[in-house]
């Protein structure tokens, strides 16, 4: 890959990158660590067309948020956005609770509503059926609802 086509990728990918992975890790470094390795990793692959680009940039994604989320530093440690007590800025509240869903459910919520995929197109990216990515929203879609509906969110 050439010096030129990496910056574009670089430009066209890095937003999206950079939010699955924070979306993942719930951790600013942490998801900034994720997309230094992924691009690092997008520089030694050879070009690739724009679509495949974007399928391997987001499992390489994947891939590295499990490998840092099972690393054994990692469960020792807490990360920084949660040793301290963050201020409410209102639609946080929201995001709070999507960042509270297991990762299996964040990460289909976050593919489907902020990246536009379909079920089809997900289970292809996660390596599971299309039925099971719809069940895996239709599960998160119901905490969320529990969670509204107790009063947690307005």
């Amino acid at each position: 890959m050439t010096e030129q086509e990496f910056v574009a990728a670089f430009e066209r990918h890095r937003d999206r990158i950079y939010r699955l992975a924070l979306s993942y890790t719930k951790s600013r470094a942490d998801a900034e660590d994720v997309c230094q390795d992924v691009f690092c990793k997008l520089l030694r692959q050879p070009a690739m067309q724009p679509e495949h680009e974007k399928a391997w940039l987001i499992r390489v994604t994947i891939n590295d948020c499990k490998n840092l989320l099972r690393s054994g530093w990692w469960k020792r440690n807490q990360p920084l956005e949660t040793a301290f007590a963050l201020e409410a800025r209102g639609d946080d509240d929201f995001l709070d609770e999507i960042l509270a869903l297991p990762p299996r459910l964040r990460v289909v919520i976050h593919l489907h509503y902020y990246e536009g995929y379909t079920a089809r197109e997900i289970g292809e990216q996660l390596g599971i059926s299309e039925s099971a990515v719809q069940n895996r929203l239709m599960r998160a879609r119901q905490k969320l609802k529990t969670a509204m509906e107790e009063g947690e969110l307005t």
